[in-house]
Formats: structure tokens, C-alpha cells, sequence
């Protein structure tokens, strides 16, 4: 009668944590476009993993409700395979992932949450889902270990495993950096560092600056790296448009100036002819 309570108990937070999945991966954020989606952050491969291991959990007290009483030694054989599996993911990745995403979470969102958590993050993911991705992982997990026994692996071989998952995840981290996308983690990356830029480059930019302003006559006013992201298509319309500027004002000039010279005093009429004929040209141009 012992099993019934935790079977039950089981189910509930295996589905909880399917609710969990689908409504975090239903949100519609810029971070689960780029590179890596939601795998690179470590709060959602720790729900998966959570929700794995309490799948086979279920699984586990499902074989040992179907093979209860049969004899059959191969059933018996595949379930303590299944056991065996059941408690080395607990002791190396779902106790230990868990237990570091909520504490170092929290940990960080006290001290200045704009680091891990920013206030931007509120008009995507509500407050339920937060603490179901961030608070009630170690709750689970401690009454996991509490309602059922379980047999861990040895030291050397559970150490193994979590360096290898942690290195793995700290390459998947790198690669997602090199990839320019959003950092996981709220910092950005150093593209001067990465890009190789030097000092003779900065001011190759800077003189950059300075012979587009001068040849567009554009002034960025406090946003000068307007200039370095403004597409070349663009600063060749905006400098032709400068020039058909000053082409309209100099055809008015010759306009304002003909006008006057033909309303002037003793113009023969060849000289007038001709000017009209100016003023006509200039005027359909």
C-alpha cells in the first residue's frame, strides 16, 4: 500500500513538469530564435532532465506493478536494469543539476537580478512559471529521495559523469558564443576582443567617420555609431539626395538670375530669345 501514494505522487509531478515544457517552450521570445533555441539555457535542460527522470520513475513503479507476483526472472532481470538506470540519473544529473540551478538562480537574482533574471523577462514568462522552472525543482527532487530508496553509484564513476556533463556544457556555452547570438547569461560579447580590432583600426573608423560626414554633410548628433551601422546603400541615397538638394538650388539660382537680366534695361531681342530659351530649359529640368 506504501507504493500507491508515491505512484500517484510521481504522475502529478511528471505531468507538472510537461505543463512546465510546453507553456516555457509556447512563449515567444527573441533568445528561442537564434543559435541553440532554449538549449542554451541550463534552467531548461535542467527541466528536461527532471522530466526524464520522473519518467522513469513512473515507468519503474508501472514494471514493478505489472511484473509483481509473475516469477518471471527475465521481467525481473529488465526491471532492476530499469532501477539500476533510475538511480544513477538521480545522484548524477537530477539532484546535482537541480540543486545548482536553484541555488545559484536565486543566489544571483538576490543580489542583482538584472545578471541572470532581467525585469525584461516579465512581460514574457509569468511569476508561476518562474518558481515552477527556478523554486519547486528541489522540493520534487528532496521528496523524491525521501519516499523511496535508492542505490548510488560509486564516487569515482558519479564524479566522472557530472565533470563530463559540466565540461559539455561549458563547450555548448562557447559555441553558442562564437555564434554572436544572445548570451545565456545577460553579458555581451567582446567584439573588439574577438574581432581582432587594434588601435590603428579605431582610428581608421574614426577617420571613416569623419570623410562620410564630410562627404554627406550628415552630423550624428550623440549617435556617431549611427554612421558605422548605417548600410552603404543608404549613405550612397542619402548622398545623392544631398546632391540633387544642391542641383535644385543652383537651377533656382540661374532661374532668379536670368529672370532678372531679361526684365533689365535694352535687351536687343536675340539676347532676350536666347535667355527665354534658357529659362525654359532650366525650368523643365
Amino acid at each position: 500500500m506504501a507504493l500507491v501514494p508515491c505512484q500517484v505522487l510521481r504522475v502529478a509531478i511528471l505531468l507538472s513538469y510537461c505543463s512546465i515544457l510546453c507553456n516555457y517552450k509556447a512563449i515567444e521570445m527573441p533568445s528561442h530564435q537564434t543559435y541553440g533555441g532554449s538549449w542554451k539555457f541550463l534552467t531548461f535542460i535542467d527541466l528536461v532532465i527532471q522530466a526524464v527522470f520522473f519518467g522513469i520513475c513512473v515507468l519503474t513503479d508501472l514494471s514493478s506493478l505489472l511484473t509483481r507476483g509473475s516469477g518471471n526472472q527475465e521481467q525481473e532481470r529488465q526491471l532492476r536494469k530499469l532501477i539500476s538506470l533510475r538511480d544513477w540519473m538521480l545522484a548524477v544529473l537530477a539532484f546535482p543539476v537541480g540543486v545548482f540551478v536553484v541555488a545559484v538562480f536565486w543566489i544571483i537574482y538576490a543580489y542583482d537580478r538584472e545578471m541572470i533574471y532581467p525585469k525584461l523577462l516579465d512581460n514574457f514568462i509569468p511569476g508561476w512559471l518562474n518558481h515552477g522552472m527556478h523554486t519547486t525543482v528541489l522540493p520534487f527532487i528532496l521528496i523524491e529521495m525521501r519516499t523511496s530508496h535508492h542505490a548510488y553509484p560509486s564516487r569515482s564513476s558519479g564524479l566522472a559523469a557530472i565533470c563530463t556533463f559540466s565540461v559539455g556544457y561549458i563547450l555548448w556555452q562557447r559555441t553558442t558564443f562564437l555564434k554572436k547570438t544572445a548570451d545565456p547569461f545577460n553579458r555581451r560579447p567582446r567584439r573588439l576582443l574577438r574581432s581582432g580590432f587594434s588601435s590603428s583600426q579605431k582610428a581608421g573608423k574614426s577617420r571613416e567617420i569623419k570623410r562620410r560626414e564630410a562627404l554627406t554633410g550628415w552630423e550624428p548628433q550623440a549617435r556617431p555609431w549611427m554612421v558605422l551601422r548605417c548600410p552603404r546603400e543608404q549613405s550612397r541615397k542619402h548622398h545623392q539626395q544631398s546632391r540633387n538638394k544642391a542641383d535644385t538650388q543652383l537651377r533656382q539660382d540661374d532661374l532668379r538670375a536670368l529672370s532678372q537680366t531679361s526684365s533689365g534695361p535694352g535687351p536687343d531681342s536675340a539676347s532676350s530669345s536666347v535667355q527665354q530659351l534658357m529659362l525654359l530649359k532650366l525650368s523643365l529640368t
